[in-house]
């Protein structure tokens, strides 16, 4: 999320996918010559108080072996917050990074938890 969360994905290109610095490949650029893309590709670049903002529903799981929570996921909501817009949490304990491949109605199961948080946010927001 963050600007410096962008090039952070250097790690997991290395690390998991073996083809170097997926973010320079996405976006086009390195940082270095070009911070700006960096940034712009990042969703606090688009956080602005908003009374009519949309409302967010940020989950994530506490097991995520890829992506940070305590330095994606907070500092956003974080973000959000101080820009006024409503947004409901669900940190899903001990959830990995990929664990939406089941059957949502897995009773018990991480994503049975999640889609009936989002199903009754969705109710709720809309």
């Amino acid at each position: 999320c963050t600007p410096g969360s962008i090039k952070a994905t250097y790690f997991i290109g290395n690390a998991f996918l073996g083809n170097g610095d997926i973010a320079e490949k996405y976006l086009g650029v390195s940082a270095i010559d070009d911070k700006f893309a960096y940034f712009n590709a990042s969703p606090f670049a688009y956080v602005t108080p908003d009374d009519d903002g949309p409302e967010f529903f940020i989950g994530w799981g506490t097991d995520d072996d890829i992506v940070d929570w305590k330095t994606q996921a907070e500092p956003f909501v974080r973000a959000l917050k101080q820009a006024d817009y409503y947004v409901r949490i669900l940190p899903v304990v001990g959830a990995p990074h990929f664990f939406m491949y089941a059957p949502l109605d897995d009773v018990g199961s991480h994503q049975h938890f999640l889609a009936g948080n989002i199903f009754r946010f969705l109710e709720e927001h809309l």
